[in-house]
């Protein structure tokens, strides 16, 4: 009994602490979005600067994810996530206190460089320590709980921001991560397995991946479902939420929350589902065309004097939005052994890609338009260029919903 207890909690407790790094990466990627005019103030900067230092964060974040893959694979996992949670708590304790905007955006850029190994550390994890046929499953848990943590986090830092300051606040993360590292060096432990493949060289790995349409139809479809999180939720919700809706502060963290509680439960539902009824692609179809939908009807402002309402259309697009997991299990299940931690990191990529392509691009659209910041812009130009800005948004779930017919072309089905 003792035996079968120390197997089953093992890998229990290393999933909840890589878990627990995974939602410090998902808190850090959209922290910038409760204090947005905060940070133009303390910095003196613009919409479009705001977006440069935003996704700063996701620059390193993507150029690791490939390299993190091979790492994982093949080196001690232990070390390596206590070592890039070091460096994520690092970043964020100095960007706390940085003054000066360059080198702000160097340590936000140092915490994305850590975050980068969370996510696919628990992906890692997951893989290595439970039945394949779980898979699925365990993500979307995972993805539960980090979302759901992430929805109360929101609220919390919107308190802290508020009777605190921001720097303040970020110190609070900053010692959470800390935290974590050391669980991370306490509970994770190295799996020595005796392989049934040579694990290929780095370069076999990436040119093989690279050449799978199948890793690059799911990724593209991550990209656009996850946008939701990377675009929306992690910087540019509060200010569309409190200028177009006349949200206060409370109310815009309450609608981005909306969002994470539908991410939070969309992941294991749509899981379940798919593991009942065997329709991946319908319901990804299905989660691209609701969250398409959803955006458009947000943008046009129809439903601006009923505030639950908006609240329910939020949690239903992160819902609809909890299909983007679906790529990984995509990269998990239809390619080989030794070629799925490089798969997955790989998708991994083209999902965050979201952030550095859509933060400061709806940063510079919002310029354009004569958005300078919320003190000196009148309220009408505000909100048309929040609109447009957030076209953008709905451009790239129309191409997920795209890259669903080319993915069922390809059968791709749970197996």
């Amino acid at each position: 009994m003792q035996s079968f207890d120390n197997k089953l909690l093992r890998p229990a407790a290393m999933w909840i602490v890589a878990t627990a790094f995974s939602f410090l990466q998902f808190f850090l990627q959209i922290a910038n979005n409760t204090m947005a005019d905060n940070l133009m103030q303390a910095f003196s900067i613009t919409p479009a600067q705001l977006g440069l230092l935003s996704s700063a964060f996701f620059y390193p974040f993507i150029l690791v994810q490939i390299p993190v893959g091979f790492l994982l694979e093949r080196f001690s996992t232990k070390k390596i996530l206590s070592l890039s949670a070091i460096i994520c708590s690092v970043g964020t304790l100095a960007f706390a206190f940085c003054h000066n905007f360059y080198l702000a955006i160097f340590f936000r850029a140092l915490s994305g460089l850590g975050a980068g190994f969370g996510f696919l550390g628990m992906l890692t994890i997951t893989r290595l320590w439970f039945p394949m046929r779980y898979f699925s499953l365990m993500v979307g848990l995972s993805e539960f709980i980090a979302m759901l943590a992430t929805a109360i986090g929101e609220k919390v830092l919107v308190a802290l921001v508020a009777l605190y300051g921001w720097r303040e606040a970020i110190i609070y993360v900053g010692v959470m991560g800390l935290i974590i590292t050391l669980l991370l060096f306490l509970f994770i432990e190295d799996k020595i397995k005796a392989e049934t493949y040579e694990t290929a060289k780095f370069s076999e790995q990436l040119f093989a991946v690279l050449k799978m349409p199948t890793c690059w139809m799911a990724g593209i479809f991550g990209c656009g479902m996850f946008a939701v999180v990377t675009a929306f939720s992690a910087l540019w919700g509060f200010k569309f939420l409190m200028i177009n809706y006349h949200f206060n502060l409370a109310q815009a963290g309450s609608g981005v929350s909306a969002v994470f509680v539908g991410l939070a439960l969309g992941c294991p539902i749509i899981g379940l589902l798919i593991a009942r009824f065997n329709r991946q692609y319908l319901f990804m179809g299905v989660g691209a065309l609701v969250s398409a939908v959803i955006t458009l009807l947000l943008i046009t402002t129809i439903f601006s004097s009923y505030y639950f309402m908006i609240l329910g259309l939020l949690f239903c697009l992160g819902f609809a939005c909890g299909t983007y997991y679906l790529t990984y299990e995509a990269a998990a299940t239809r390619v080989k052994e030794q070629y799925r931690s490089m798969a997955m990191a790989f998708c991994s990529m083209l999902v965050m890609m979201g952030a550095v392509l859509l933060q400061p691009s709806m940063g510079l659209i919002m310029q354009a338009l004569g958005y300078v910041s919320t003190q000196t812009s009148a309220s009408g130009v505000a909100q048309h260029a929040l609109q447009m800005a957030m076209l953008l948004l709905f451009l790239v779930q129309v191409i997920a919903l795209m890259m669903v017919f080319f993915l069922k072309k390809k059968q791709l089905k749970v197996s």
